[in-house]
């Protein structure tokens, strides 16, 4: 049996801290996915590609959530959220299991391998992708708190803290703690969200699309160069972290048909059109009938003089950004001069 042991990653310097009881699993979350290297700040409802090391259980597929409401144990594999201030861990909804073939191949889900060249991994150097959905009932921290410099949980009285654990039928594992924002918004992009299979419109919309930002026409169809945005053209933007919708949501069912709203102030502004400045979306809330998936619907600008056109080299000619209470993100995308 493998000994639990804290993991720094110098990459991305995430706080492991084991249990006060001596663990039974090996196994660990050693990074989330798309964030860059930062301290772990995670939104209410918010989607999360965790990565682990030291799985002592074998996977021998991916294993994909085809159903709301959503499971929260695969293979005997959960995830729990522990917040500070309570002693009743919550069990995070699981939307994609691991599959066996580990780091050594993640390439494959970005298609820069092919199947017959697979590269065998070790049980001790293999990694595993996990995707999750944080519950919505974690308490965030109000704008301008940082919980740089703290080493302990829960970090102090006037600050909330969470942990997730994740559990193997041997038992517990290591620990990751989290810090809890009003939001965490991450517009969809298909090289590191291919979380799902259908195509936009069904019953999931996540990300199927090589590598563009999930940014659709009124018809469902991705912008891209073939398919410009025009200006005036009203897009939608697919995103994960945009926090607690304005009706409360149970975490593990699926959002009401018709969406919730989130009218906590978010703007959306581009790249050079200096004379439309910030502004607010038409709309920003959850996607009817998924779990954890947002829309932005924006107008596209008029866009300044000699723009020029997008081409195969040269995929995208606009810069949006979205900006929430305690983030920001950025999406290029393709709009007819």
């Amino acid at each position: 049996m493998r000994n639990s042991r804290a993991v720094l990653f110098a990459a991305l310097p995430l706080i492991l801290a084991s249990s006060s009881t001596w663990a039974q699993s090996g196994a660990s979350i050693v990074s989330l996915g798309y964030q860059t290297p930062r301290l772990p700040l995670v939104a209410p409802g918010q989607v999360l590609h965790l990565t682990l090391h030291g799985l002592t259980g074998s996977f021998d597929s991916t294993q994909v959530s085809p159903t709301i409401p959503l499971p929260t144990n695969v293979n005997g594999l959960s995830v729990s959220l522990l917040q500070s201030g309570s002693s009743v861990p919550i069990l995070v909804p699981l939307l994609r299991g691991p599959g066996g073939l580990g780091s050594c191949n993640r390439g494959i889900a970005a298609g820069l391998i092919q199947p017959g060249n697979l590269v065998a991994c070790s049980s001790d150097d293999a990694t595993y992708d996990l995707t999750v959905q944080i519950p919505y009932e974690i308490k965030p921290n109000p704008p301008g708190i940082d919980n740089i410099g703290c080493a302990s949980t829960p970090c102090q009285p006037s600050l909330n803290d969470a942990v997730l654990t994740i559990t193997e039928k041997l038992g517990p594992g290591l620990s990751l703690r989290v810090f809890p924002v009003m939001d965490q918004v991450h517009i969809l992009n298909s090289c590191a969200d291919n979380v799902a299979t259908v195509t936009l419109g069904g019953i999931s919309v996540y990300s199927t699309y090589a590598c563009y930002p999930v940014i659709t026409h009124g018809d469902y169809s991705i912008v891209s160069a073939g398919s410009p945005a025009k200006p005036g053209e009203e897009l939608t933007a697919y995103a994960f972290g945009l926090g607690l919708p304005d009706t409360p949501v149970t975490t593990v069912s699926a959002t009401p048909a018709a969406g919730v709203p989130v009218t906590r102030p978010f703007t959306i502004s581009f790249a050079g059109v200096t004379a439309l400045g910030a502004s607010h979306p038409d709309y920003a809330g959850l996607v009817g009938s998924n779990a954890g998936l947002y829309q932005i619907n924006f107008r596209v600008p008029q866009v300044p003089a000699g723009l020029p056109p997008c081409d195969a080299q040269h995929p995208s000619n606009l810069t949006m950004t979205i900006q929430g209470t305690a983030s920001v993100d950025q999406s290029s995308f393709c709009v007819q001069p």
